[in-house]
C-alpha cells in the first residue's frame, strides 16, 4: 500500500512539474532534441501600475524642464509621486525591476537659510554640489 501511494506521490510531483517546465520538440537540421521551456508569466497588476504611473511622472516632470521654472507646490507634488513611484519599484519581483526603469526625481532639495528650495540637478553650482556630496 504504501509503494502505491509513493507512486502516486512521484506521479503527481512529475505531472506539477511539467506543468511548469512544458517539454518541446525542437528539429535542428536532421536530429531532433527535447528541451525544458520555462512557462512566461503574464506582467503583473503592479507591473502595468508601476508602468502607467512612471510614464505620467515623465511626462509631468519634462513637461516643464525646457523653459520655465515650475512652481514649488508643483515640485513638491512631482516629488511625492516619485516616492510613491519608489515604493511601488520596491514591491515588484527582480524580474519585473528589470524590465522597467527606476525613477529618478529631476530636481535637488536645497536648504539654505532654513528655507527650503528645490533646483534642477543641472543647474547646480559647485559649491551647491560640493555641500550634497554629489
Amino acid at each position: 500500500m504504501k509503494k502505491l501511494s509513493l507512486f502516486f506521490v512521484l506521479i503527481l510531483i512529475v505531472l506539477v512539474g511539467l506543468q511548469m517546465y512544458p517539454l518541446k520538440t525542437t528539429t535542428q537540421g536532421q536530429e531532433a532534441s527535447l528541451g525544458l521551456i520555462p512557462v512566461q508569466t503574464p506582467p503583473s497588476t503592479l507591473l502595468e501600475e508601476y508602468t502607467q504611473k512612471y510614464l505620467r511622472f515623465q511626462t509631468k516632470a519634462n513637461q516643464t524642464r525646457l523653459l520655465t521654472q515650475p512652481s514649488q507646490d508643483y515640485i513638491i507634488q512631482l516629488d511625492e509621486e516619485a516616492r510613491e513611484l519608489q515604493s511601488l519599484y520596491e514591491k515588484l519581483s527582480l524580474e519585473e525591476r528589470r524590465k522597467v526603469k527606476k525613477v529618478v526625481f529631476p530636481y535637488a532639495k536645497i536648504s539654505s537659510g532654513g528655507q527650503v528650495v528645490y533646483k534642477k540637478w543641472e543647474d547646480l553650482t559647485e559649491e551647491e554640489k560640493n555641500s550634497m556630496n554629489c
